[in-house]
């Protein structure tokens, strides 16, 4: 639905409001939190010889039930979801009836 516009964003990096701002611009709806909802991947803890954490952000819409994933990669011991750029991995759409 949106992809060709996802695709500019991925390998950017930006803050998570500045990113929940470019998928309201994008997708023309607006977002509960334009900071998302931040998860870790615990099965990444494991791995101690990375530099870097893979993390999935979620933004859910005010109108209708579809939400965004955003898959995110961000230094290890990174804190700073708020106010740091992280980098966009990945972004996808899913819609829910």
């Amino acid at each position: 639905m949106h992809e060709k516009d996802f695709v500019l964003i991925e390998g950017k990096k930006l803050t998570l409001l500045e990113l929940g701002h470019e998928i309201e611009t994008i997708t023309g709806r607006t977002l509960q939190s334009t900071t998302g909802e931040v998860r870790s991947w615990p099965s990444e803890a494991v791995v101690f010889n990375r530099k870097s954490n893979i993390n999935q952000v979620t933004y859910r819409f005010n109108d209708v039930n579809d939400l965004i994933d955003a898959t995110i990669e961000v230094p290890r011991g990174f804190e700073n979801y708020n106010t740091d750029p992280v980098t966009i991995k990945l972004l996808t759409y899913i819609r829910r009836t």
